[in-house]
Formats: structure tokens, C-alpha cells, sequence
């Protein structure tokens, strides 16, 4: 007897559809006394599903076939077999699962209505889902685009003034892992529980979402310290940059000269007024001079700082990347 299993969700009863008429269907009857019959049908069976581990997941389907109108001092339902391995061209599974193996067990059941044993064997069909087109067409894309926006958002790309905004980036990124999520929930069994397969989308949202509000952050700091041109404490340049290096500050020396020329004394005093406006407007622009070189060295020491800080957040957000892929990609 040829038959094929069918998952049902939605129904409860075993439907049985057969394939010959009534007038086809004949007996082999030996000289022995033994009569054969056979009876080709395609059998429906329920058969619940546990998807938590979907798209890995292996089910194991209970066919229980039996007589329920005659006990077991009657009829004696047996196997001849204990257990089924698939053969190719004659019970296989198809594109989407994989058969382990059938396993008969025979077992007694007491009816305590009819106050009666019942023979009964159970099949016991072990079928693995095949995983290969969730993982290229959903695991593996959503990966690939979780490691573009974490390149894109970390990766330093302007050495002069603001940092050009990665936001933007950021926020196609996520709308296309949106779209991933909502094909997923398409594709995905409906059931109490989030499966595997969609506990790894959520990981990936949560880890490009905290990239996104890290890479925020840098930007609203970059902003600030641009602006406001302010030095960076010792403690971050020593801890970032490892520089312990102190800034020598150069003083101006007066340098005072002495003449033994007599000069008449209202030459001394337009010597001594132009002497002190040169002075004057030296210090003036001295400090000039040292207020922008301050600012800008202030301003690359900030954008050395930064960067470094992107390298530090483009590793560790990689790093969350590859141990969520590595925990639910099996």
C-alpha cells in the first residue's frame, strides 16, 4: 500500500481518499487459506508542529493505525519491521522536509467504555525540515546588511570639518532589515512563540539599533567639541591616544638693551611710546596665532579621538553581529 502524509493544522480527523473504486478493488486468496487485499489510498493526518527551532527543526509525526471494533483476541495488529529508513523512489520526502526514518510501535490500548484491550501499532515518522532556502534567501542576506550598516556607520569618511552624517544610511539600512522582518513573519509558521528563525531578525534589529544610537552619539559630540573647540581632559588623550605627553608653554623673553649714546630725552619718549605699541601688538598677535593653532589642535586631537572610538564601536558591534549570527545559525 502506497500512501502519502499531509500536515493539517486545522483539522483533527484522519481523512482517507481512495484511489481505486469499490468495483477495482480485489482479494488475493491462496491455497493456504491466507487472503491479501490491497488498498490504495492517500492518507491525511494531523500533525502538530513545535517550530521553536524553525528553520532546524525536526518533527516527529505518531500515525496509529488499529481495529476498534474487534479486541485483540481477534484482531492482532502487527509489523513486520521495527523500523523504515527512506529509499529513494519509493518513500522519500520532498523539497521542503527530509526523511529520518518510520519507526513501528506496537502497543495495547484498554478501552474502559467497551471494558477492552485493542491491538495497535504506531508509526512514528521523523521528518527534518531542509533549512537551505531560509538560510540564502532570509539568514544570510539579514547578515549581510546588518555588516554593510555596521561598516557604513563606523567607517571614517571626512578628516576635515563635521563628519558627514551616516544617519541616513542608517535608517535604509533598517527599513530594508523592516522589510526582511515582515517577509520573514510572511513566511514563518503562526504560532504562541517566536521561532528561531525570528529571534534572529530581532537580535540583528536590536544590535543595528544600538550601532545607530552609538554612531548618534559620536556625531552630537563631534558637533559640540567642533564648535565649541574646547581641549580634550588628559585622561581621554591618555587612555585613547596614549599620549603622555605634557604641552610646553613658550614665554615670551623681554629682552632689555642699554645704550650709552646720549639721546635727547623727548626722542627717548616717542622711543619708549613705540617701543610699548610694538610690544603690545606683538603680544596681541602672539596670542592670536596661539588661540588658532589651539583650536585646531584641539580640533584634530578630538577628530583622532573620535576615530578612534568609530574603530572601537565598528569592532564590537561586528563582534555582536557574528556571536548572534553564530548562536542561531546552525
Amino acid at each position: 500500500m502506497s500512501s502519502s502524509v499531509n500536515r493539517k493544522l486545522d483539522s483533527v480527523s484522519i481523512s482517507i481518499d481512495e484511489l481505486l473504486d469499490k468495483d477495482l478493488q480485489m482479494a488475493d486468496l491462496r491455497y493456504s487459506g491466507e487472503i491479501r487485499t490491497s488498498l490504495p489510498a492517500v492518507v491525511s493526518s494531523p500533525c502538530p508542529l513545535r517550530i521553536e527551532n524553525f528553520p532546524y527543526d525536526v518533527q516527529m509525526c505518531n500515525i496509529s493505525m488499529g481495529s476498534w471494533s474487534f479486541d485483540k483476541d481477534f484482531v492482532a495488529v502487527n509489523s513486520s519491521v521495527d523500523i523504515i529508513w527512506p529509499q529513494k523512489g519509493r518513500i522519500e520526502g520532498n523539497s521542503e522536509w527530509e526523511l529520518i526514518s518510520i519507526t513501528m510501535v506496537r502497543s495495547d490500548n484498554y478501552d474502559t467504555l467497551l471494558e477492552s484491550w485493542f491491538s495497535e501499532v504506531t508509526y512514528i515518522v521523523t521528518l527534518k525540515r531542509k533549512p537551505v532556502y531560509y538560510v540564502l534567501v532570509i539568514q544570510a542576506p539579514t547578515f549581510i546588511l546588518c555588516t554593510i550598516t555596521i561598516f557604513g556607520l563606523f567607517t571614517p569618511n571626512s578628516n576635515e570639518d563635521e563628519r558627514l552624517s551616516k544617519v541616513e544610511l542608517c535608517l535604509n539600512m533598517f527599513a530594508a532589515i523592516s522589510m526582511m522582518l515582515q517577509l520573514v513573519s510572511d513566511m514563518m509558521p503562526k504560532a504562541s512563540r517566536l521561532p528561531l528563525l525570528g529571534n534572529y531578525i530581532i537580535a540583528e534589529v536590536f544590535v543595528v539599533t544600538a550601532a545607530t544610537i552609538a554612531a548618534i552619539c559620536i556625531q552630537q559630540v563631534h558637533h559640540h567639541v567642533y564648535m565649541s573647540a574646547i581641549r580634550p581632559p588628559n585622561w581621554l588623550r591618555c587612555l585613547v591616544l596614549c599620549d603622555f605627553k605634557r604641552r610646553r608653554n613658550d614665554s615670551v623673553s623681554e629682552v632689555s638693551t642699554t645704550s650709552s649714546v646720549e639721546v635727547p630725552e623727548q626722542a627717548i619718549q616717542s622711543f619708549t611710546i613705540l617701543k610699548t605699541s610694538l610690544h603690545h601688538t606683538a603680544i596681541l598677535v602672539r596670542d592670536t596665532l596661539q588661540r588658532m593653532s589651539s583650536v585646531s589642535e584641539n580640533q584634530l586631537l578630538w577628530l583622532k579621538i573620535l576615530d578612534k572610538t568609530d574603530l572601537l564601536c565598528l569592532f564590537l558591534f561586528q563582534a555582536a553581529n557574528i556571536v548572534v549570527t553564530v548562536v542561531y545559525w546552525r
